[in-house]
């Protein structure tokens, strides 16, 4: 259980930097997504799950493949 909440946050602080480093604030990538700020900022902090179909968007918006989001190796 430790595990998923530690991958979980370290998703987030990917998402969070990948939609910075693409030049978007969490209201404008919500908007793109068409979901809610708040789910952005809660996929950001790691309190909730990206699906794959969300992730997969943001990679196509920011222009990133999906291994960007790949922590199954991170320390």
């Amino acid at each position: 259980m430790l595990v998923s909440v530690e991958r979980n946050i370290r998703l987030g602080r990917k998402i969070k930097a990948c939609r910075a480093e693409c030049g978007l604030t969490q209201k404008e990538l919500a908007s793109l997504l068409k979901v809610t700020p708040k789910t952005v900022v809660a996929w950001e902090q790691g309190r909730n799950w990206i699906s794959s179909r969300y992730l997969l968007k943001i990679c196509e918006v920011c222009k990133v493949k999906l291994s960007y989001f790949d922590v199954s190796g991170d320390n």
